[in-house]
């Protein structure tokens, strides 16, 4: 029987499967008759449960986004206890207050008490605020993420529990990465808040999402846990009371807890959003891949230069292009626009490409285009991509009101074309067809910290939104002079 529980014990410290079939949680009764009982029940095993463990034992940098109540924080709690078997670790549970971080080592608590007697160390130090067990020299610290928490922190896991709300994210994370870097493991949960467009939490996830840092992003819905339905939701959202919204609409609030989808989770108040989200997610739907057969036979880069629709005699592009302010910061965009048919049939997008290189790419696929005329936006790198285009003798550069090669809109140009823009996508006008080009439309917000600016807040990108609206912007003169030269227009340029 020793040697039994023995072998239960090892097995447990090599297997978090394992060790979850000794997990118990104490849940509430139903108010109702035949509702749940109620009592001591084993952590249930749903899908999207079993997707994090697997996540949590393959991946050293996780964040997850969420519905509301799903399991997930009864879930890190076992696993941070679990960590613990190991000899020396070090968990950090890092919550938005005192009381919040608390309660989360409250629940590794409990389910520690309810571990069978042979799966359980003993425990040394055990306060509110810490777990320790002096036999493995393993410890469950639980800190409020003030400005200096992760300072001189030594951790082998760090669970940032609703980490959107955490009011110095960015400065903790710079604190405890170079530590996790040696090889400990990072997760951070959390559930939007609609109030703030712009967070750490939704940035790292967009960013790992978008394939630009080192996190595993995951999204759960609403109906990610068994019993909730169009049914569940609606009759949730009608028992809303008002006190619980917080100046939210029931449905922005439904969207904040419950989302049905990550876009509806990650999508700002539509007070603040420039771009019907509506109108994107049916835009969503007209994305295509690229042609890479089309890439490679151009000699350029698929990884960077995208070809949706190639060149059609007798329909006539133009081009716009914005320069990443330094190399691995913002996105280098280059777009070509069929102004015809409305359709983005080219891209360029890179957040490494240098201003020069950008001009060289840009240049080799306007040429499988006939050299349409080129807008380039002249911020603050952009002027070296124009040098660099004047340098290869592109034909057709788009002038400034000062007859200047480029296009500024640091002046009444900004204005003009964002509001050309913005209801040619909210009538669907523009068919874009790169996905991660489209993705950068939502994070357009008109700012309400600067005086309502229409723009995406750092560190968030609108560079793809900008090159279409100078495409948009630009349209009708290239409409008027094929209009002008019918028999000698190329591309998007009479010759």
């Amino acid at each position: 029987m020793v040697k039994q529980l023995l072998f239960q014990l090892k097995r447990a410290e090599l297997s978090f499967l394992f060790f979850l079939k000794f997990c118990k949680l104490i849940e509430a009764p139903d108010a109702l008759e035949g509702g749940r009982p109620g009592g001591i029940a084993p952590m249930e095993m749903w899908p999207h449960i079993l997707v994090t463990i697997k996540a949590l034992l393959t991946h050293r940098f996780i964040v997850i986004l969420k519905s509301r109540q799903i399991g997930l924080s009864w879930l890190l709690a076992a696993y941070s206890l679990w960590k613990t078997y190991k000899y020396g670790t070090k968990v950090v549970l890092l919550s938005r207050g005192q009381d919040e971080a608390k309660e989360l080592l409250s629940k590794v608590k409990r389910i520690y008490s309810l571990l069978p007697s042979h799966l359980r160390y003993t425990v040394g130090r055990d306060s509110t605020e810490e777990i320790y067990f002096p036999e493995l020299e393993s410890s469950i610290k639980a800190l409020p993420a003030t400005i200096s928490a992760g300072v001189g922190l030594q951790a082998t896991l760090v669970v940032a529990d609703e980490w959107e709300l955490h009011p110095y994210a960015e400065q903790n994370f710079g604190h405890i990465k170079p530590i996790i870097d040696m090889g400990g493991q990072f997760v951070g949960c959390f559930t939007v808040n609609k109030k703030t467009p712009v967070t750490f939490a939704k940035t790292m996830y967009k960013e790992a999402r978008n394939g630009n840092n080192s996190f595993l992003p995951l999204f759960f819905d609403y109906k990610c846990r068994p019993g909730r339905d169009e049914e569940w939701y609606e009759r949730t959202k009608a028992d809303l009371p008002p006190s619980i919204l917080e100046g939210l609409t029931p449905e922005v609030f439904m969207a904040q807890a419950y989302p049905r989808t990550e876009q509806e989770a990650l999508s700002v108040e539509g007070t603040l959003a420039a771009f019907s989200h509506k109108s994107l997610d049916r835009l969503q739907s007209r994305t295509l891949p690229s042609i890479s057969e089309l890439v490679t036979e151009a000699k350029l880069d698929p990884n960077i230069v995208h070809i949706y629709k190639p060149f059609v005699i007798g329909e006539y592009y133009n081009a716009a292009t914005d320069t990443s302010h330094g190399v691995g910061k913002d996105y280098s965009v280059t777009t070509v626009y069929n102004c015809i048919t409305s359709e983005v049939v080219a891209d360029i997008m890179s957040s490494v490409i240098s201003p020069e290189e950008l001009a060289w790419t840009s240049y080799q696929l306007l040429k499988l285009y006939g050299f349409p005329e080129w807008w380039i936006e002249v911020n603050d790198w952009g002027r070296s991509t124009v040098n660099k285009a004047v340098e290869l003798n592109y034909p057709f550069l788009g002038l400034d009101d000062k007859g200047e090669p480029g296009f500024n809109t640091q002046k009444d140009n900004r204005f003009l074309f964002w509001t050309g823009l913005i209801p040619a996508i909210n009538n669907m006008q523009i068919t874009i067809f790169n996905d991660l080009g489209l993705r950068q439309f939502y994070d357009v917000i008109r700012n309400p910290d600067r005086g309502g600016k229409i723009e995406a807040p750092e560190p968030l990108h609108d560079d793809y939104p900008m090159c279409v609206g100078i495409n948009w912007f630009n349209r009708k003169s290239v409409l008027s002079e094929q209009a002008v030269y019918p028999q000698v227009m190329i591309g998007g340029r009479h010759g």
